[in-house]
């Protein structure tokens, strides 16, 4: 597997569950980062990759000068924020239960176009208000299951951040594109 450490300081990580053969994906609502007033849009939990002191690396230029053993594990970061930001257990975090999905572009609101390392998980389908419990409320005020139908309609809709959409659907691609989306590591249980 190829490391990704020297080409972004963004990680985003998607948990989905199988419903009816079709993947659901649970989406955050985040919490206003600066003014309790702003207009949050839907999305997928991302954040922002540290050093070995535990800093975030703001600065993606800053990397190729970084050792690579001074910039955190990705695994490490996505698992950072499926805690913090979807409240998701540690249990459920094991290095084994995420699948690297590689590079992607993602294009933010004000149109600046950067590589995010996606990462997917697998999690059991229950009230997303389960998962949010265990969220920290500074960083999400709530969260969702969406169909990838449902992403499209958030987008159109102005509910959801657009960038989002063309990563709903490569993960979508290849979930159902795989012989496991017929029995699910969780649906064998």
């Amino acid at each position: 597997m190829p490391s990704y450490k020297h080409h972004t300081n963004k990680v985003a990580i998607v948990p989905w569950a199988m419903v009816n053969d079709e993947p659901y994906f649970l989406l955050q609502l985040p919490a206003p980062k600066r003014n309790a007033q702003d207009e949050m849009l839907w999305g997928i939990a991302r954040g922002t990759v540290a050093d070995n002191s535990g800093q975030d690396i703001r600065d993606v230029t800053h990397l190729e000068h970084m050792p690579e053993s001074d910039i955190e594990d990705h695994r490490l970061t996505a698992r950072r924020e499926a805690s913090e930001e979807l409240g998701l257990s540690s249990s459920l975090l094991t290095s084994d239960a995420l699948q690297d999905s590689g590079l992607q572009e993602y294009t933010n609101a004000d149109g600046l176009t950067y590589p995010l390392h996606i990462f997917t998980i697998e999690v059991p389908f229950k009230p997303a208000r389960q998962y949010a419990e265990q969220a920290k409320p500074e960083d999400t005020q709530a969260l969702q299951w969406a169909s990838l139908q449902q992403i499209g309609e958030l987008v159109a809709e102005n509910q959801m951040k657009a960038g989002y959409l063309p990563i709903a659907e490569s993960v979508h691609q290849q979930l159902t594109a795989t012989p496991q989306r017929q029995q699910s590591a969780l649906q064998s249980r």
